[in-house]
């Protein structure tokens, strides 16, 4: 079959442009090697494998947790999308440095009218052309380095937010085991302010206490099941954040294991605050993107100055009105080579406002490098503090809870023998329900802030979040603790910071 001249080009042309995307397609879907550095960014904070979602009745460590939150958190994924997306920009600035090619076909009829007469004239007119660059005083080189640098920056921003996911996951594991012990501990203060519900009715009964007794206590249980079912529902809200982190319904099976309390004395930060903040100066991922994100400015700032300079470039074209590559026989062609030089001289002020807004830019990142820096030493020190208070809150909690443990057996006792009063057994009551949910409240307060500053130093992987106090499936359920000296953890010396 005999197809047009114009046709033919239009196909042959066509092909040309497809074999080669096709084949980059298939064999180089990433020709510079753009993404070739990408995994050095989420180094240590990935586990080689995806563990499963837990099943119905199955408990799971925190370290599990954090390894299913990581491959399947959606914030996760659309930062990692952001780095691909960010490394395509990187290859799209360095193909300025490759020539161009582009070929073109058209066809035309006009029809001209007189007296009596008209006269219809086709033409056909095919070309390929090829241009390149060959110099533009550092403006290619500015646009490939700007491009660069911002892509350091969002591989670190997004290690950055692979530890803060770590951190999320972590503390939302501990705060539903704070839930969990919680309820327990509201289910314990239930029981017993229906045993002292019990005693004060027995005594009312036999006439040995007025009627106010029996109210008190009937009150007291009262609040005790209210404080149950808050509990309760406390531990519904923890275990929906849990599942969100993991990218599980609300409702989906969370089983968890307990805390040996003995690990929390064996794991300790013995770092001084100074060596802290040195080393997240160092360390921190979010402090590193904003220094390369500072270095992109600069170069995207020396690459808009060099649009005011000329721009010298080579071109070669192939045309023919009548071109049809098969016929050789052709004698319609025309052939060119040229060599222009670009000099731009008014720009309408495009240029001069165009470098201003580069130069704001500039000094718009470094004042947010000195604005990071500040907040990641305020963050160090913060989570420091948080962290020494949370160690003394936990001792002192032991020794409470084992205060008001005593207390309210005696009370009771005493009660039920006729030789104390009910305000003594209420008060008694009151105390021991607060020191069980200090207690709780404290140990995983004490979890939770360890995290926190071991991310705020920049050192959070996976590594030394497993050297922090793992659920052990052995471990008992939680108890109230004997008590502890004060001197069974040594205190971290503080200093004041450093102007």
């Amino acid at each position: 079959m005999n197809l047009p001249r114009h046709l033919s080009l239009l196909l042959l042309a066509g092909a040309l442009a497809y074999a080669p995307y096709a084949r980059a397609r298939d064999l180089w879907n990433d020709p510079f090697n753009t993404e070739k550095d990408l995994p050095h960014y989420s180094e240590g904070l990935h586990t080689p494998d995806c563990p499963a979602p837990p099943m119905e009745g199955e408990r799971i460590s925190v370290m599990r947790a954090v390894a299913i939150a990581l491959c399947r958190n959606p914030d996760s994924k659309t930062t990692l999308e952001g780095l691909f997306a960010q490394a395509a920009g990187v290859g799209g600035t360095k193909g300025q440095y490759l020539p161009t090619i582009s070929a073109d076909t058209g066809w035309s009829k006009s029809t001209s009218f007189a007296d009596h007469f008209k006269s219809v004239s086709i033409g056909r007119s095919s070309g390929i052309s090829v241009g390149y660059t060959l110099y533009d005083f550092g403006r290619r080189e500015a646009s490939v380095s700007g491009a660069e640098f911002a892509l350091e920056a969002a591989g670190l921003n997004y290690r950055s937010s692979l530890q803060q996911l770590i951190a999320n996951t972590m503390q939302a594991y501990y705060a539903l085991l704070g839930s969990t012990e919680s309820v327990a501990a509201a289910r314990e203060s239930e029981a017993y302010a229906k045993e002292a519900k019990n005693a004060a009715e027995l005594r009312y009964s036999i006439g040995q206490v007025p009627v106010s007794d029996q109210l008190q206590a009937r009150a007291a249980h009262s609040q005790a099941q209210l404080a149950l079912e808050q509990a309760q529902n406390q531990l519904s809200i923890s275990k929906a954040a849990l599942a969100r982190l993991m990218d599980l319904p609300p409702d989906a099976p969370l089983g968890i294991e307990n805390i040996d309390d003995g690990e929390l004395y064996a794991k300790q930060l013995d770092i001084d605050i100074q060596q802290a903040m040195a080393k997240a100066k160092e360390n921190r991922p979010d402090l590193e993107a904003q220094r390369k994100s500072l270095e992109s400015s600069r170069q995207n700032y020396r690459g808009v100055r060099a649009g005011a300079w000329p721009t010298l470039s080579v071109s070669s074209g192939l045309s023919s009105p009548e071109f049809n590559p098969l016929n050789r026989g052709n004698t319609g062609r025309s052939q060119s080579v040229g060599l222009s030089l670009s000099i731009p001289i008014f720009t309408g002020f495009t240029q001069t406002y165009s470098e201003r807004a580069a130069a704001y830019q500039v000094e718009a990142a470094q004042a947010q490098l000195e604005a990071t820096e500040q907040n990641v030493l305020q963050d160090v020190w913060q989570t420091y503090q948080n962290y020494q208070t949370a160690r003394a809150s936990w001792l002192t909690s032991l020794d409470t809870l084992a205060s008001t443990l005593q207390l309210k057996d005696v009370a009771l006792g005493r009660y039920r023998e006729g030789l104390g009063s009910i305000l003594d057994l209420l008060n008694a009551q009151s105390q021991y329900s607060n020191s069980l949910q200090q207690n709780a409240a404290a140990k995983y307060n004490l979890l939770t802030t360890r995290i926190a500053f071991i991310r705020a130093i920049g050192a959070l992987d996976l590594e030394s979040a497993s050297a922090a106090p793992t659920p052990s499936p052995t471990a008992p359920p939680p108890a109230p603790p004997a008590a502890v000296p004060a001197t069974t953890l040594t205190p971290i010396p503080v200093t004041e910071p450093k102007p």
